[in-house]
């Protein structure tokens, strides 16, 4: 039954060229993600403090946008907003080696593409995945999108990895030609799709960018499963923001690791998140899905505080190696 629906499925053309779509955008995502704070912190020059800036902007102002579109991409044409996102990224993407091969590469003009491409991202995001259900019948939802979340964690897995080792290649700068021609691959493959689209049906009580949002934020709020999930989220986020902010400061100024090396460490995280989506069912089986969330953000925490646990041991190594007598 399994192989029948798995070959039903490949004859969906149009279910193909989204999944192929989904590839240029997944391994783009990746390597914008790995490369832009690259060159922020070795083309540019930036600062910690710029550092953090460079992360707000990047998600920040997609998470503002994605409180209000809702209702307007789920009544718009779906497949338009998907392309149109795409052509944005790409466009953002490109104006960083244009520059680059001119000398006028700088932090405020990679403030401006972060933000435009977070923007873009949220939007591709949400759009994507309301989008890819009109393409397949019922019975090929679950396996349809195994195949979706599968390739996305193939990306996270290889992405920064290669992106990292075309770094010292062909430098930073000029990966993100790479990264461009990702998302135009995407648009193409997406302006294939011949599947007529139904939008839906306005709500006269909820049509309207403001109406959307406080709808939306009624349902989290009186749901208390939703609710405790949204509080959790966003405090993961909040501070899971530190991190990322100083994780390629880190990586590059502190333990002077070369972009293919920290690639391959962020790759290794990508591995490690494959590995969990895989024993999620397993443990969420053994101990119930609240114990398993609260078993895997201890983990989690545990993981993280060995950062600064090794670096206290790197400096007190440091220092006793200075010290008379070692």
């Amino acid at each position: 039954m399994f192989n029948f629906l798995q070959t039903e499925l490949m004859q969906n053309r149009n279910f193909m060229r989204l999944w192929m779509a989904q590839i240029g955008s997944a391994f783009g995502s990746r390597i914008t993600r790995t490369v832009l704070p690259m060159i922020a912190i070795i083309s540019a020059g930036a600062s910690t403090t710029q550092i953090g800036i460079f992360s707000v902007l990047g998600v920040t102002p997609g998470l503002f946008i994605a409180a209000f579109a809702g209702g307007v991409i789920d009544r718009g044409n779906k497949r338009i907003i998907l392309i149109v996102s795409d052509l944005v990224r790409a466009a953002a993407i490109m104006a960083i080696p244009i520059s680059a091969w001119f000398g006028l590469l700088g932090i405020n003009q990679l403030y401006i593409v972060i933000t435009v491409v977070g923007i873009a991202s949220a939007i591709f995001a949400i759009t994507d995945n309301t989008y890819f259900p009109t393409l397949v019948i019922k019975k090929h939802l679950v396996h349809s999108n195994s195949r979706l979340e599968a390739t996305d964690s193939i990306a996270e897995a290889t992405g920064p990895g290669i992106a990292g080792i075309l770094i010292q290649v062909i430098t930073a700068p000029f990966v993100m030609v790479i990264d461009a021609c990702t998302y135009l691959w995407s648009a193409f493959m997406l302006s294939r799709i011949d599947s007529p689209e139904k939008p839906s049906e306005p709500d006269p009580k909820s049509a309207g960018l403001f109406a959307d949002a406080i709808a939306g934020y009624r349902i989290c709020v009186g749901n208390p499963t939703i609710k405790s999930l949204l509080i959790v989220d966003t405090l993961m986020n909040f501070v899971g923001g530190f991190s990322m902010a100083l994780y390629m400061v880190l990586g590059l100024s502190i333990l002077n690791l070369s972009p293919a090396v920290l690639g391959m460490v962020i790759s290794v995280g990508g591995v490690g998140a494959f590995v969990g989506a895989i024993y999620t069912s397993k443990l969420s089986d053994h101990f119930g899905v609240r114990r398993a969330m609260m078993i895997t953000l201890v983990a989690g925490l545990l993981a993280v505080l060995l950062i600064p646990a090794s670096m206290i041991n790197l400096e007190y190594g440091v220092w006793f190696s200075m010290a008379p007598g070692f």
